[in-house]
């Protein structure tokens, strides 16, 4: 013999009380498992669907065919004469005896065609609760007039709800660039909404017909549900969209933030340190000092510069590097003002007049050369006299960087008018 598959629940006896059975009635669609241990198979079938009808006098449970793979199968069968009763929160079905079903054909593996055979199909047990129907069937033949095969029925499905009101039409959903996802859909006006994600609710009451969703991981699948809140509080038929293809969100391409430079001298260098471009944390960057690229690909947020001079400006920009370019950040403007030991140069140079526009006369002890620089860093002149005419420079600052014969210097700032 074969072993029944599910067993029923424990159901806890209640007072019954006077209930309207015509409600319980209808299609419920659910699932089936089927076992035989005469076959050797355990089986579960989806979206199966039986009916629970009205059959004078009583009620019947009418089950399309139900095809159990492999050539086997429960033809469509109607259960009549079925006896519904209150019991507890719910209703109990019986009916006695079998109900008989022919089957010309059918080929069972291991056994081979079977032919001319009657298939008794009995209701062991039944149930209704909260518009879910339960289900233990048996069907019994005799292979042969010899060989006893039995297959147990086990099923549970739910009753189509009734809504309290329309649901929304044209539920649509797309993704942003940046793979949020924006619901639309159309309902009449003053209505309030009830939005799922993967039958999660996210947003309760919502006043409009439109909903943007986000924090969800766009590379898999995701579908979202909107109802209807009903006048009665209770909801509308649900509306579905499934976004299905994923969604790849933009690489940024942002800029760092707040640079700082610490200038060290003997020998001067510039240590330049930044904030990381935000939502890039393996950004790359390049340095600019004066509008020339110094360093590429520099990892970190951290550069030394030590390719500086004293008393020269410099301005010094960090950009990030990107797929298509570059994101201009942040830029620091500075000089490394060097120290001077105290020699005979320091104690003896004069630069004058200062301001001037026409000349300027440096005296010296032991006086070699100059080198006047502008204010960013080149070299505008060298004299061996120690008279510079100033007359055709443009108006501004200068640095006057004079050397004596043993090779020290001093540098001097010159304002050169008009």
């Amino acid at each position: 013999m074969l072993i029944a598959g599910l067993t029923m629940p424990a159901m806890t006896s209640l007072m019954a009380q006077t209930r309207d059975i015509p409600s319980i009635l209808g299609e419920y669609t659910g699932v089936l498992q089927v076992s035989s241990n005469d076959l050797g198979m355990s089986e579960t079938f989806y979206d199966i669907t039986m009916e629970l009808k009205e059959s004078a006098p009583n009620y019947a449970i009418k089950s399309e065919e139900i095809d159990l793979g492999d050539g086997i199968y429960v033809p469509e069968f109607e259960l009549d004469d079925v006896n519904i009763t209150e019991s507890g929160n719910g209703y109990q079905l019986t009916r006695i005896g079998a109900l008989t079903v022919h089957i010309d054909e059918i080929d069972v593996p291991g056994l081979g065609t079977i032919t001319d055979i009657d298939v008794d199909i009995t209701l062991e047990n039944g149930y209704v609760e909260d518009n879910v129907l339960t289900l233990n069937l048996q069907a019994a033949t005799m292979v042969w007039d010899i060989f006893p095969l039995t297959i147990y029925i086990d099923f549970e499905g739910g009753l189509p709800t009734s809504f309290d009101c329309d649901p929304v039409t044209n539920l649509t959903a797309v993704y942003t660039e940046e793979c949020a996802a924006v619901l639309t859909w159309e309902a009449p006006s003053g209505n309030l909404f009830n939005i799922f994600r993967d039958d999660i609710l996210i947003k309760e009451n919502h006043d409009q017909t439109s909903y943007t969703d986000s924090g969800f991981n766009p590379d898999e699948a995701h579908t979202w549900t909107v109802t209807i809140v009903c006048d009665g509080g209770g909801e509308s038929a649900p509306e579905n969209v499934t976004l299905s293809d994923g969604c790849t969100p933009p690489i940024p391409c942002n800029p760092a933030t707040y640079l700082t430079v610490e200038i060290t001298t003997d020998p001067c260098s510039a240590l330049l340190t930044w904030n990381a471009a935000p939502d890039m944390p393996d950004a790359k960057y390049n340095v600019y000092r004066n509008g020339e690229l110094i360093k590429s690909d520099v990892e970190g947020t951290q550069y030394v510069d030590d390719d500086i001079e004293a008393y020269v400006e410099y301005m010094w920009i960090v950009k990030t590097i990107c797929i298509d370019g570059e994101a201009s950040g942040p830029n620091w403007t500075g000089s490394c003002y060097v120290e001077q030991n105290i020699n005979e140069l320091v104690n003896t140079i004069s630069i004058y007049p200062n301001p001037s526009n026409t000349s300027v006369t440096i005296t010296a002890d032991n006086f070699a050369k100059v080198e006047v620089y502008n204010t960013v860093g080149q070299l505008v002149e060298t004299k061996t006299d120690n008279v510079v005419d100033v007359s055709s420079y443009n108006t501004g600052v200068y640095l006057f960087k004079v050397y004596d014969a043993g090779g020290n210097s001093v540098a001097k700032r010159v304002m050169v008018t008009k």
